[in-house]
């Protein structure tokens, strides 16, 4: 597929920033041959500001698919009273599943062990522990007792059930995001945790169990209800 058939003026995006796991969507608003325009990207109330020569992982949805690339910010603009980035075309992308961003709250006890490189990660044993707010296929969110800065490295072990099979996941993951929070003058970090060279296997059995959780939920609802 070319690139004019991905992008589409009206198409939802949505923006990534590299220091930053959340997600902000946005509009296409115009296509030209070498650059595309995007409303600014929110998230909430929250505006993405985004500068010249920042790269952002962008991810477009077009009809049934999603594709996924990085992109070079090329500058801003005003047009109609309007803010709009401009954004270089992709060479390349990837066709994705939609199934990939779906994240669960769940509130798993997982091990973690920070490391300063990658290096026979596979042979480390994780010792400290930690709890999770969500999970998705690409990543997790943990609650931390200390304040990681982004790109540091840890080796986690992540328990999961699958058919009624307990599962512990060792994987390598990336801080990108971590955010203070106080309980009882007590500091606590929020910490958003990208998976690093995740198989496609062991993706396909986090998102089993996130889609596991997700019919749990419902159907609890459902019942009380």
């Amino acid at each position: 597929m070319k690139t004019k058939e991905i992008l589409k003026v009206n198409s939802k995006i949505e923006i990534m920033s590299q220091d930053d796991d959340t997600i902000y969507k946005s509009l296409i608003q115009d296509i030209f041959d070498d650059s595309f325009l995007i409303g600014v990207p929110v998230y909430k109330r929250h505006k993405l500001n985004l500068h010249k020569g920042d790269i952002v992982n962008v991810t477009v949805f077009s009809g049934s698919s999603c594709f996924n690339f990085f992109s070079e910010v090329l500058g801003k603009r005003e047009e109609n009273g309007l803010s709009l980035y401009i954004l270089k075309k992709p060479h390349k992308y990837k066709k994705i599943e939609r199934r990939d961003f779906v994240r669960v709250e769940v509130a798993l006890e997982v091990k973690y062990e920070i490391i300063s490189d990658r290096k026979n990660w596979e042979k480390v044993k994780p010792s400290q522990k930690a709890f999770s707010i969500d999970l998705s296929g690409g990543g997790v969110q943990l609650i931390l007792p200390e304040d990681l800065p982004p790109h540091s490295l840890l080796v986690l072990e992540i328990p999961i059930d699958i058919d009624c099979t307990d599962i512990t996941m060792k994987l390598l993951g990336q801080v990108v995001r971590s955010e203070e929070e106080k309980i009882a003058d007590i500091s606590r970090f929020k910490t958003g945790i990208k998976f690093e060279d995740i198989s496609e296997r062991e993706r396909d059995i986090i998102i089993r169990f996130v889609f596991s959780q997700m019919r749990k939920t419902l159907h609890l609802r459902r019942s009380d209800s």
